[in-house]
């Protein structure tokens, strides 16, 4: 019985033996092992809009100066020295308010003076018309000779050339005594004095600037090959450099017929309403033209157009992934763009975020803020 059992513990122990081996040559099944799991893609966070329709304004955009729509350098007819100035700059003046006033105390002598010259000539033309009827009285009845007759004719066409002299010249005088007062010839607002009472005047230095200001131009330089856009009647945005946060609306009403040759640019001329009188001659100023405005467009944020191997791309979201879009664009406006083919309205298209995305990429897409 004993031997029996030795014999089936040697049996085992070769068997155990035999496998080891076994395994110890790769014989034996490898151990079972899990397969690798793919990691988790995490999705790249992108700022979208939804492509919309909306209306496309092509503009020119041009710089000029603001011109008043008529005025006057206003200079005195006479050599004088200046009595009393009566505006100052900014004021409104009706068409003939005094402006200033010469002295007048040499004038008004030299006035009185013709006054007089006038009054003994017309009396002294009197006296040879009465002396001319006696005498063709006493020709006809033979009491004085033809040469007598004719004396006194002669003195009656001098003593009336003399009285028309004496009138010409107090007309002269009247004249200059009411040029003394200088006034306004239109309407307007004074822009420039230069003048003072106690100053001396001339012709020749003007003492005032007298603009209509109620409109103004704005003077804008527009280049040559933005020309065959414009058309007189187009509106036209003007904002002025000195006038922070304002905006005034304007139409064109004349463009130059030829071109500035310094510049390669035209000159447009636009008319804007200015009843607060702020606009005034000589400001910079800037305009955007409204040449064409095209309803329905599709458009969206230029930054989401990207170029790749020159050609137009953006990426929409399409079930949570960025899918890749060859666009065709048209003009650009405020910031957006045309899209003329490859997007529809309606789809969301990514803004921020898409530099580096691939096709069918994972993203968490964020709404725009506007």
């Amino acid at each position: 019985m004993r031997t029996r059992v030795l014999i089936v513990g040697a049996v085992i122990i070769v068997l155990a033996g035999g496998v080891m081996a076994l395994r110890a040559r790769g014989g034996g099944p490898a151990p079972t092992t899990q397969p690798a799991q793919p990691a988790p893609q995490t999705p790249v966070p992108v700022t979208v809009v939804t492509a919309g329709r909306a209306d496309f304004v092509t503009s020119v955009s041009a710089t000029g100066t603001v011109a008043s729509l008529r005025e006057a350098r206003i200079a005195s007819t006479l050599a004088g020295i200046v009595a009393e100035v009566f505006v100052a700059e900014g004021q409104r003046v009706a068409r003939g308010t005094p402006l200033m006033r010469l002295r007048t105390d040499q004038l008004a002598a030299t006035e009185a003076q013709a006054r007089a010259g006038e009054a003994q000539a017309r009396a002294g033309l009197g006296l040879a018309d009465t002396s001319v009827k006696r005498m063709r009285e006493l020709y006809q009845i033979g009491a004085v000779s033809r040469q007598e007759l004719d004396v006194a004719e002669a003195q009656f066409a001098a003593a009336r050339a003399q009285l028309e002299l004496a009138g010409a010249a107090l007309a002269s005088a009247r004249i200059q005594l009411r040029d003394a007062t200088v006034t306004a010839p239109f309407a307007g607002t004074i822009t420039h004095r230069s003048v003072e009472p106690g100053e001396g005047v001339s012709p020749v230095v003007p003492s005032f600037v007298l603009a209509q200001l109620d409109a103004v131009y704005v003077e804008l330089a527009v280049p040559e090959r933005l020309r065959s856009g414009l058309r007189v009647g187009q509106t036209v945005a003007v904002t002025v450099d000195g006038i922070p946060g304002s905006q005034f609306a304007g139409k064109i009403e004349k463009i130059q017929p030829a071109e500035t040759v310094s510049s390669r640019s035209f000159t447009v001329k636009v008319r804007v309403p200015n009843a607060q009188r702020v606009l005034r001659p000589g400001a910079f100023a800037r305009g955007i033209i409204t040449v064409m405005v095209r309803s329905g467009v599709l458009q969206i944020p230029e930054q989401a157009v990207l170029v790749t191997a020159g050609n137009p791309v953006l990426f929409v979201v399409q079930n949570d992934r960025a899918v890749r879009r060859e666009v065709a664009v048209g003009e650009h406006q405020g910031g957006f763009v045309e899209i003329t083919s490859g997007l529809a309205a309606g789809d969301v298209v990514i803004v921020n975020g898409q530099l580096g995305l691939t096709d069918n990429q994972l993203v968490a897409a964020r709404a725009s803020q506007p």
